[in-house]
C-alpha cells in the first residue's frame, strides 16, 4: 500500500529526503527497501567501507519470512540451513550429553518454509540485492545503494525535518543533509539514540558468551535440529549451557555461557563501565575443552581451517 499523502507531504521547498538512514544492516537496508518500493526519496549511510563478513545473529524465522519481499525471501530459501526441530539436552558430567525432549518447528502454515538458519552477512547479501534492484529516486536513472563509508556526526531538528552532518571517511569531508525523517539503525551505540537523549535501558549480564562457527567433527548433534544443552559435573566449566544452530555450510554457530567464576583465566584485570571484567577473546581450544565439557561430544574436534568466525560478549 501507499504512505499516506499526509505523512510524506510533497513540498517544493521543504528537505530534499523523505528519511535519512543510518546504518547498513539488515533492518537498515529492509526499512530503505520498502520506503523505496512506495515512491520515497530516501538514503542509506553506513561507516564501514564494505560489507561486515560475520556471522553474528543466524536464525530467519518464518514470520520473518512471511513478511519480507519475495526476492529476499526466495534468496534466503536457496542459501540457507532449514531446522526442522529444536531438542533439549541434558548432561551429567558424564559421556554425552541425551536427549530429553524435542519441539517440532514445522507449522505446516505459511508455505511451510519454516526456520531458517544463514550467517547474518548472507541474509544482508540478499536483502541488499533486492535493494540494489531499486530506482533512487534522489538519482534519476540509478537504482539504490548504501552510500559508503558515511558517519553521522550530529543532527538537529528543524522547520518540517532534520538536518543532519555526515563525514565521509574516504576523504574525510563533511556534508549536511536535510531530511523528513531521521532512522536510526545503527546498533547498540547508536549516535541517533544518544542524540535524542535516550538511554539503553536494561542491565548488563554477569554471565559472559563465547560464540564460535567452525565444521566440527565428532559433533553428537544433526544438521536438522537446533539444540540446547543444559550441564552439570565435576568439571568447573561443566556447569552452563550450550545453543547451537546447523548453519548452510556443514558447520555450526555455537554459543556458550560463562558464570562469573568461570570467567576467571580470560579477566584481563581492567573493569568495563559496568564494573565488569574485561575479557581476552578466546583460543579455539578453549572453547572445544567448554563444549566437551557439557556433553556436545566426547570426540569432538574442529576441521582444520573452518573456523569462520570466533567471538566474545556480555549481553544487555
Amino acid at each position: 500500500m501507499a504512505l499516506s499523502e499526509r505523512l510524506l507531504p510533497a513540498t517544493l521547498d521543504g528537505p530534499e529526503l523523505d528519511a535519512l538512514i543510518v546504518g547498513g544492516g539488515p533492518v537498515g537496508i529492509l526499512i530503505a527497501s520498502e520506503m523505496a518500493s512506495r515512491g520515497c526519496k530516501v538514503r542509506l549511510i553506513d561507516i564501514n567501507h564494505e560489507p561486515v563478513i560475520m556471522t553474528k545473529a543466524s536464525g530467519v524465522a518464518e514470520r520473518s519470512m512471511e513478511i519480507l519481499p519475495q526476492a529476499v525471501s526466495d534468496s534466503i530459501m536457496k542459501t540457507s540451513q532449514h531446522v526442522q526441530r529444536a531438542r533439549l539436552n541434558e548432561h551429567d558430567g558424564s559421556g554425552n550429553a541425551r536427549t530429553i525432549g524435542t519441539i517440532g518447528m514445522e507449522t505446516g502454515k505459511r508455505g511451510g518454509k519454516g526456520m531458517r538458519s544463514q550467517m547474518q552477512w548472507l541474509t544482508e547479501k540478499a536483502l541488499r540485492d533486492y535493494m540494489e534492484s531499486l530506482p533512487d529516486r534522489c538519482q534519476a536513472g540509478q537504482n539504490l545503494k548504501i552510500s559508503r563509508p558515511y558517519e553521522l556526526l550530529r543532527f538537529e531538528e528543524i522547520d518540517g525535518g532534520i538536518r543532519s552532518e555526515l563525514k565521509n571517511h574516504s576523504t574525510g569531508a563533511t556534508e549536511q543533509v536535510q531530511s523528513k525523517f531521521l532512522v536510526g539503525c545503527d546498533g547498540g551505540r547508536s549516535t541517533v539514540r544518544k542524540g535524542l537523549g535516550f538511554t539503553f535501558h536494561g542491565e548488563t549480564t554477569a554471565e559472559y558468551f563465547f560464540a564460535i562457527h567452525a565444521t566440527f567433527t565428532g559433533y553428537m548433534g544433526d544438521d536438522t535440529s537446533m539444540d540446547m544443552y543444559f550441564s552439570k559435573g565435576d568439571d568447573p566449566m561443566a556447569w552452563g549451557f550450550i545453543f547451537a544452530m546447523p548453519m548452510p555450510d556443514g558447520g555450526y554457530l555455537i554459543l556458550c555461557d560463562l558464570d562469573p567464576t568461570q570467567q576467571g583465566q580470560w579477566a584481563t584485570g581492567e573493569f568495563d563501565r559496568n564494573g565488569y571484567n574485561v575479557m581476552h577473546k578466546p583460543e579455539v581450544e578453549d572453547v572445544l575443552r567448554i563444549l566437551k565439557s557439557r556433553g556436545c561430544g566426547q570426540d569432538l574436534g574442529i576441521v582444520p581451517g573452518t573456523v569462520q568466525w570466533l567471538s566474545h560478549f556480555r549481553v544487555n
